[in-house]
């Protein structure tokens, strides 16, 4: 059966964990639950989101609330699951929030459109605080899920593999990195590491053989890694 805008069976959407009452679909839910912890390590908060996943009825009542800066009804990304309207100064274009987006949602797949964009090409209306999820290709939540889910297996982290960098995450990275630097990984788990280092979708980090020999361009895409998707600096 064809899903519908706005009628999507509960079983295909995931809740925000960090942010309660807000669903969405489920790679769009892991790309900004990811950004949201590379945000909190910035500004010590979550992304405060204000709606997500939109029924066609919620998208009814909007329109007649809101009437041109809504969607038609049926029609808006919101009811897909892909679309959300953010907060916390990410709504000001000129905050420094929102240059923070800028600089780091793509990385996560995320993007503020060109129709909400002033100035841009297609602008239609000014919407800073609408972002969108746009690119499984270059989507860096999908690297922290892959990391995590193998620093699992490697007895590193107990946690659960949900694109949350946070302090479990932290500390599993440092016992790998501990456990490389020691000279006591073996070639089987620096090659998984080099692999997701060279994916597409973290920017192809690391270009060289998969070997499992820990050089400098291993160090170096692994630093670049850290830093680009853990918010730690």
């Amino acid at each position: 059966m064809a899903l519908l805008n706005g009628r999507l069976p509960a079983a295909s959407l995931t809740p925000l964990a960090f942010a309660p009452g807000h669903r969405a679909q489920k790679d769009a839910a892991r790309s900004l639950t990811a950004l949201s912890a590379r945000f909190r390590r910035e500004f010590q908060h979550d992304i405060a989101v204000t709606d997500a996943y939109r029924t066609f009825d919620q998208q009814v009542a909007l329109k007649i609330a809101k009437g041109f800066l809504a969607a038609v009804p049926g029609t808006s990304n919101h009811g897909w699951g892909l679309a959300f309207d953010l907060g916390g100064g990410i709504n000001v274009r000129t905050s420094k929030e929102h240059e923070w987006m800028q600089r780091e949602a793509k990385h996560f797949g995320l993007d503020n459109p060109n129709w909400a964009t002033f100035g841009a090409s297609g602008f239609q209306k000014e919407e800073p605080w609408h972002w969108e999820h746009v690119s499984n290709s270059r989507d860096g939540s999908r690297a922290v899920v892959e990391l995590q889910n193998k620093l699992r297996k490697a007895g590193f982290l107990r946690g659960a593999a949900d694109a949350y960098w946070g302090t479990d995450t932290e500390r599993a990275w440092d016992g790998l990195m501990n456990n490389i630097r020691a000279k006591e990984a073996t070639k089987e788990r620096i090659k998984w590491l080099q692999t997701i280092l060279a994916r597409s979708y973290v920017g192809r980090l690391y270009t060289d053989r998969i070997d499992g020999v820990w050089g400098d361009h291993s160090k170096a895409a692994a630093a670049t890694f850290h830093t680009r998707f853990s918010g730690v600096k």
